[in-house]
């Protein structure tokens, strides 16, 4: 499978097996993996208690996760690595997305990206222009997010991994 974004600026996980994740960042693509290792069952999802932060020490500091609320529907961060609160400036643990990032919600098609997740329980991933960089040295961005299910139905958690790339060559 092509890894060209679609008209949302992702991809979604193909139905019939993972991603090819030859060309993505290896953090994310060992978190990815990570992720498709731990699955408790087909057909059901891995929760929060089925990762283990061990078999992926290097990722940790590039991951971010946002509980689901659904009626309405809201995001809340949960956890943000220190590489991202260092490109952000803050920590947004603990908070509110749409309160957090306001900015975010003006841009349609990368908040659809979370309630496309939630409902269809498959993996995202893209790589374009940053959306949520505050630092005008980052041009690129790569993320990877995967739906987590306490229940192994139910999409209560999302888990993300994001890589900035500046246009020095540099990568966070």
């Amino acid at each position: 499978m092509a890894l060209s974004p679609s008209k949302h600026h992702w991809v979604t996980e193909p139905a019939n097996g993972g991603f090819d994740t030859s060309q993505w960042h290896p953090r994310l693509a060992a978190l990815y993996a990570h992720w498709r290792r731990i699955h408790p069952a087909p057909g059901l999802l891995p929760g929060r208690q089925h990762i283990d932060p061990s078999a992926i020490p290097g990722v940790l500091a590039s991951i971010w996760m946002l509980d689901v609320q659904r009626d309405p529907f809201r995001l809340k961060y949960r956890l943000v690595g220190t590489n991202l609160v260092g490109i952000h400036g803050t920590d947004y643990t603990g908070r509110w997305f749409d309160e957090a990032r306001p900015e975010v919600l003006r841009v349609t098609p990368n908040y659809d990206r979370y309630h496309h997740m939630v409902d269809d329980r498959r993996a995202t991933w893209r790589r374009g222009t940053p959306i949520h960089a505050t630092d005008p040295h980052w041009h690129t961005t790569e993320s990877a997010m995967m739906p987590l299910a306490g229940d192994g139905s139910s999409v209560d958690i999302l888990l993300c991994g994001s890589i900035y790339y500046g246009h020095d060559g540099r990568v966070l």
